[in-house]
């Protein structure tokens, strides 16, 4: 690798002439630059971008050694850059110390030739190179514990959270129905009982919305991919990222063309663009330039300075979002993208922005680079992998189970057989009324509350409910012959068996019966074939409304994709 600008430290002119001629012997065309203090030294490293540096041990104001524990680097727990140290006698006490602070290498003058100075530079750069990436490797290995962390607790949250979210917004809708009702006797009470309702829901759904978020960062949100492309999006975007930054911003966006195809959420994807509109307008009051460029990036197997998972090696669309504002403090850097930290005073930054984005490019495949100049503005930019013709349009683990992208019904023959026959089975089917009225539902859920009010939801849909609180149970019911139109489980739930396994368990014996799941947050704890497993059933998402329940329950009964 060529060296294309060099720093010699030294005070000695005849030294620096030995090293000048012998860099020019190894190397062509060198530009080296040279300081003749250790103060000068310290300046030079600080404010320009060097391959390596060539430090002589005895310096008229300073020790080389001094000047070593002055440019040290806590975060590399290096220099920061190559450096040799040049030393007259090669004394072990000095040599030993200069490298634990810093050095990668050394050299005694006496034995300074071309092909000693060539080797000296190999090892200090190799050595440089191999402390720097273990220290990112330690670094990426810390931030994607903390962040696998974060997500465990943030889907714990979740999934209890929706949960109580779904007995508000359940409930919330029954007054919408019983406001209904009310209205032929009595308007005014009918209006008032409305407004209450709707105030609980709008509330409700921020609270589902906040929900989302955390999961978004935790990298455990549902995503809808979608084949796009970048340019289209942007131009699309372009008047609400205008009004995004503001009048006194200028943005611009420069678009290459022929652009590949991405596969991504593209809702996602648009609030990750106006996320970084949105901070660079509060990192911009006395207004700059905001800027978006894409382009066509091929990502190298040693990719260095990315943040989040290692990415593979392969092309990538590379969206560049710059602005010309106050950057980010180096103490904050590697902050940026943790939850709930922000740089904005009280009020005026949740701290979540960032994360999502982290969590959105990460589940899609993705990293992001972050190019900082504090005081002048910060640039990231962010790598979505390029769709591949023929490769097969499907969802995340997580996504298979979304209700959006729930596939045509069908049934799955049976395995094994317990109490009853294929046959006795089909028997059963045919009793099955073709669409939802007056049906009798087995209910698994293990939350009383819910539990509770989603019986009073049925109840006004007009079905009968069986409830149980765990698979087992429900189990017991099926296995000595009790007929159920329709079984409606939680997929997360207690015990040996989760609302995937009833199912597998279920069509063993039963492999026409009816199934429609429900959760708030399932997280990745489920193999590829248990999704597989279950992929023509849909999932009704919490929390959710009666009139989402009973359109589910429609379109379950009459084999319709929702």
């Amino acid at each position: 690798m060529p060296l294309k600008k060099i720093l010699v430290i030294d005070d000695d002119e005849v030294d620096r002439i030995s090293i000048r001629r012998a860099l020019k012997q190894v190397y062509e065309n060198p530009h080296i630059e040279e300081a003749d203090s250790g103060k000068d030294g310290i300046e030079r490293i600080k404010t320009e971008e060097f391959d390596c540096v060539f430090l002589d041990y005895l310096l008229p104001d300073m020790d080389g050694v001094s000047l070593l524990r002055d440019i040290y680097d806590e975060n590399l727990g290096t220099a920061p850059l190559p450096i040799i140290m040049l030393t007259g006698h090669g004394k072990t006490s000095i040599v030993a110390e200069a490298i634990r602070v810093g050095a990668q290498d050394y050299l005694i003058k006496e034995l300074l030739s071309p092909d000693t100075l060539s080797i000296a530079v190999t090892k200090a750069r190799e050595v440089f190179d191999l402390k720097v990436n273990q220290k990112r490797a330690e670094q990426q290995l810390i931030q994607s514990r903390k962040m696998d962390a974060i997500g465990q607790l943030s889907g714990g949250i979740a999934h209890d959270f929706n949960n109580l979210l779904q007995v508000i917004i359940g409930n919330a809708s029954i007054l919408e129905a019983l406001a209904e009702a009310a209205e032929a006797s009595d308007v005014a009470e009918a209006e008032k009982i409305r407004r209450r309702a709707e105030l609980i829901l709008t509330a409700a759904e921020k609270g589902a919305a906040l929900t989302a978020r955390m999961l978004s960062f935790a990298r455990e949100q549902e995503l809808r991919p979608s084949v796009l492309d970048i340019n289209t999006v942007l131009i699309n975007m372009e008047e609400l990222l205008d009004k995004a930054v503001g009048d006194a911003i200028i943005a611009k966006y420069t678009l290459s063309n022929d652009l590949p195809l991405i596969n991504v959420d593209k809702v996602q994807l648009e609030t990750s663009l106006l996320n970084f509109a949105v901070n660079a307008r509060d990192a911009m009051p006395q207004g700059g330039y905001f800027m978006i460029e894409t382009k066509k990036a091929f990502v190298h197997p040693k990719a260095e300075d990315f943040r989040g998972q290692h990415p593979l090696p392969g092309e990538y669309i590379r969206i560049g979002v710059s602005d010309t504002g106050t950057g980010i403090e180096n103490a904050a850097i590697d902050k940026v993208f943790d939850p709930f930290f922000t740089t904005k005073d009280p009020g005026k930054g949740t701290g979540l922005g960032l994360s999502m984005v982290f969590g959105f490019v990460e589940q899609s495949g993705g990293f992001i680079q972050i190019k900082n100049k504090p005081g002048e503005g910060v640039t990231f930019c962010v790598y979505l992998p390029v769709y591949e013709s023929g490769e097969e349009l499907t969802a995340t683990n997580s996504e298979k189970l979304s209700p959006s992208v729930s596939k045509e019904s069908g049934n799955h023959a049976p395995t094994q057989h317990h109490d009853q026959s294929p046959e006795d089975d089909k028997s059963i089917a045919s009793q099955e009324r073709p669409d939802s009225a007056s049906l009798h539902i087995l209910m698994v859920e293990d939350t009383d509350s819910v539990a509770e009010f989603v019986k009073k939801q049925l109840k006004l849909l007009g079905h009968q409910t069986t409830h149980c609180t765990t698979a087992d149970d429900a189990l017991i019911y099926l296995e000595k012959g009790d007929v159920f139109d329709l079984v409606f489980s939680d997929v997360v739930m207690p015990g040996k068996l989760n609302g995937i396994g009833l199912i597998k368990e279920i069509r063993k014996f039963r492999p026409h019966q009816k199934f429609l799941l429900t959760s708030g947050y399932m997280g990745n704890q489920f193999k590829e074939s248990d999704l597989n497993e279950i992929s023509d059933i849909h999932v009704l998402k919490k929390p959710y409304k009666v009139s989402a329940l009973e359109e589910y329950i429609n379109k379950t009964m009459q084999g319709q994709d929702i």
